[in-house]
């Protein structure tokens, strides 16, 4: 009677406890790996919903919130269930096809700025500042964006360019009535003494001040001293001729003073009508004879 060698079962002892240990290894690398998973997504809420900044999670493909952080409920007006409904396009005031435009521009690049007005849940449309990006989240791919209200700035520098438009208007004022001074001198003389150069606007100014300072005044004869004026040519000549006549109009007489030779040559030259016109060398003599008219 033969005896066999008893069976040996060490070979498959041995491989099966190998893969008890690939098992073990394996689970200890997936527990780890839910432990660091669990971590970023809680540092990920904590993020998300203890900064007051507002934030939203936006599915790129039509545009639906995803999710929002509570400062983003209160700047909206609405409850996160009711914003987890929403498309950006409700709250945004672009057109939808600008709105996808621009998604499409933040999923392709890391980082993008864009003003937008957003409506909120009472209907109040403020003025956001936008930043958004692409952010992967597992297998998915998400735009987060990053809101800022700009209102105020918004609101603050128009305002600051309205006051710096009306900064502007009154100097423009001061400057015409700087450039063309009115000054009576009595109950019925006004005198207007001009300096410097007469271009077309300016010339404009000088009728329309010397027109409204004789009804303001009441005055009988304007004196138009142009010892100042550097030039007298033919459009400085025209401008003398045009308010003489339009001071005649208001029943008053214009005296023109400051005439050095070299100007009564040019006036001769030019072959104006003088009729009806004062001319005198100095304001002292213009003055003198409006006081003794």
């Amino acid at each position: 009677m033969s005896t066999e060698p008893p069976l040996s079962l060490e070979p498959e002892v041995s491989a099966l406890r190998q893969r008890v240990a690939e098992l073990e290894q394996q689970l200890q690398e997936r527990a780890a790996a839910e432990a660091t998973l669990r971590d970023s997504e809680r540092c990920y809420r904590q993020m998300f919903e203890r900064n007051r900044t507002i934030k939203l999670m936006i599915d790129p493909q039509d545009g639906t919130i995803i999710d929002a952080n509570p400062a983003a409920c209160r700047f909206y007006g609405y409850s996160l269930e009711q914003i987890r409904q929403m498309k950006i396009s409700q709250i945004n005031m672009l057109p939808p096809e600008e709105v996808a435009a621009e998604m499409a521009r933040a999923e392709s690049e890391q980082r993008n700025y864009f003003l937008f007005p957003h409506r909120l849940a009472s209907g109040e449309i403020r003025q956001v500042e936008v930043q958004s990006g692409p952010v992967e989240l597992g297998a998915q791919r998400f735009l987060y964006s990053v809101i800022h209200d700009i209102t105020d700035r918004v609101r603050a520098e128009a305002e600051r360019a309205q006051l710096q438009d009306q900064i502007i208007q009154v100097q423009s004022a001061m400057l015409a009535e700087l450039s063309t001074p009115l000054i009576p001198i009595s109950d019925q003389v006004v005198v207007l003494p001009l300096i410097g150069t007469i271009d077309a606007q300016r010339a404009q100014q000088v009728i329309e001040a010397l027109l409204h300072g004789i009804e303001a005044h009441r005055a009988e004869v304007a004196i138009i001293d142009i010892t100042g004026v550097s030039d007298v040519d033919t459009h400085v000549a025209n401008t003398l001729m045009q308010a003489a006549r339009a001071v005649r109009l208001l029943g008053a007489q214009i005296v023109l003073t400051g005439i050095r030779p070299e100007v009564a040559q040019t006036l001769v030259g030019l072959g104006l009508n003088l009729n009806g016109l004062v001319t005198l060398s100095t304001l002292q003599s213009g003055i003198a004879f409006a006081v003794r008219r």
